[in-house]
């Protein structure tokens, strides 16, 4: 029977409105604004409408107008958060080839979006049928690599019009340790990743399965980075089980952001216990998920917070900002608009600008912008024909440019998918991949390319910065000495005797199929 006052603020940011079509950039629009408070969703709509003199008879329900609020905006606002208010760079589209109706090459397949202006005749009366079309296999869809060389060209001329050939592997006495407090956009980071070989960097990007690959050149020591997001799930690995903890689903539904917070302080807890007494430091997470719940049937939504945008950023930023605060970076995933797992490998996922905006990436957004997110994980689909980890728009564009990340973007799993063409993916902005390259080398033989080898340190930058602004710098000045394992020197061995055996063996059967040849017939 009590009552309590709260103030409540709303930004103006947060009622703004993505227009793709004529403004191209984030618009306050003009009329009347109504808020509410209510039991739930369905109670606080009836408030509303109650506001706004509905016909109660036509309600499901009754409402109070008296719990609402209304703010009139006398006018049209297209200009104040069109630039970012991190970097201050402008924000315009960087989506459109991810639209149907405004893909080159796609004319005959128009779609017709759902909206609330005209529900009814704008629903959809059954799945819609695409087609590859011949612009769509070259722009990101074919396996030739005529076909990628030319995106590559392409990514260059772009991207790095200017670049010219940066000093590589250059003499010097400076350490990674050096760097744990250097901000990102400090120029002395030049200096340090000049020192590192082409062959360190390539090794460093090509092979991040669970760890990242130590750089002797600069005594950054390799780390192991782990799977989440409901914890840390060292057992994936072959080590002991660790703390699990509840899903995400549950968490955003909670609306307890203090207790969101402590989750992420005990999840950084358990990555500094479990740092190993040979040295073996557990540095980052693969989690949280901030992907939406675009249907219940999605596999991972137990690792997704909420169907809404908006609070899973507020969610996220959270329990990011928390796990960091105990020295561990994070990845949030999937990097982006990877809304089912059937499939997902490689699919093609259509959209527009406004949607992928103010529904797809809102959680993402949340995590770098508030919670000071160093990384973000990559996600299998493709948005039109593109994959994610080749989008610039996606990883730089939005990612850098408007957002400010610092830190690296990993890829999802990269064990044989060749369709994450590291070439691609280091112009557009993708940093490390999750698995190992595999015969997928094609950054190999590329050590004298201004543009590739510019794009190669920039993403090994982005991957130093997070690990030196980790707990992983608890080792102070250490110098990092390559060792070959007893098993590697074993399997070398044995792959040499196998291939002295096969010189052997195919010596013989030549040697005899000859014999057979000078033998008279019968």
């Amino acid at each position: 029977g009590a009552t309590e006052h709260f103030e409540i603020t709303v930004e103006k940011e947060d009622l703004t409105s993505y227009d793709a079509n004529n403004a191209r950039t984030y618009i306050l629009e003009d009329g009347d604004y109504y808020f509410t408070v209510g039991s739930d969703a369905h109670n606080a709509v009836n408030n509303i409408l109650m506001a706004k003199g509905a016909d109660e008879s036509r309600m499901s329900g009754s409402g109070d107008a008296s719990l609402t609020y209304k703010w009139s905006n006398t006018s049209f606002d297209a200009e104040t958060y069109s630039v970012s208010p991190v970097t201050g760079n402008p924000i315009t589209n960087l989506f459109d080839n991810a639209d149907l109706n405004k893909y080159e090459g796609a004319e005959d397949q128009q779609i017709t979006y759902l909206t609330r202006n005209d529900w009814v005749g704008t629903f959809p009366q059954g799945p819609v049928s695409l087609r590859i079309t011949e612009e769509m296999w070259k722009d990101g869809l074919s396996h030739n690599e005529a076909d990628r060389a030319a995106i590559v060209e392409e990514y260059k001329a772009l991207y790095y019009p200017d670049a010219t050939m940066p000093a590589v592997g250059v003499s010097g006495d400076l350490t990674a340790s050096m760097y744990a407090e250097t901000e990102a956009d400090d120029p002395a980071w030049d200096a340090l990743i000049s020192q590192i070989p082409y062959a360190e960097m390539t090794n460093l990007i090509y092979n991040g399965f669970h760890l990242t690959q130590p750089v002797p050149s600069i005594g950054l020591p390799g780390t192991n980075d782990e799977n989440g997001p409901q914890g840390f799930t060292k057992s994936l690995m072959g080590g002991s089980s660790a703390m699990a903890y509840t899903s995400e689903d549950v968490m955003a539904a909670t609306f307890n952001l203090g207790l969101i917070e402590s989750m992420g302080k005990c999840i950084g807890e358990d990555f500094l216990h479990a740092t190993g007494e040979d040295g073996t430091v557990y540095a980052g997470i693969y989690g949280p998920g901030a992907n939406i719940h675009r249907t219940p049937y999605c596999g991972r939504n137990f690792e997704y917070y909420s169907e809404d945008g908006w609070l899973s950023g507020k969610v996220a930023a959270v329990e990011v900002a928390a796990i960091q605060d105990r020295g561990v970076y994070v990845f949030t995933k999937h990097f982006a608009l990877n809304d089912q797992e059937e499939g997902r490998y490689g699919i093609s996922t259509w959209s527009n600008e406004q949607a992928i905006r103010e529904l797809y990436l809102e959680g993402f957004e949340g995590s770098v912008t508030e919670g000071g997110g160093m990384g973000v994980m990559s996600s299998f689909n493709r948005i039109g024909v593109v994959w994610t980890g080749a989008h610039h728009g996606l990883m730089t564009g939005i990612l850098r440019d408007e957002w400010g990340m610092k830190g690296a973007a990993i890829t999802d799993c990269s064990v044989m998918a060749n369709y994450m063409d590291y070439r691609m993916g280091v112009l557009a902005g993708q940093d490390l991949w999750d698995g190992y390259s595999m015969g997928m080398a094609t950054l190999d033989g590329l050590e004298n390319d201004p543009a590739i080898v510019t794009a190669v340190q920039n993403a090994v930058k982005h991957i130093a910065y997070s690990i030196t602004h980790s707990h992983a710098m608890n080792i102070g000045n250490a110098t990092v000495i390559p060792v070959t394992p007893w098993w590697q020197m074993a399997l070398y061995g044995a792959t040499g005797v196998m291939a002295v055996l096969t010189a052997l063996c195919a010596f013989l059967l030549v040697r005899s199929i000859r014999k057979a040849k000078q033998q008279p017939d019968d």
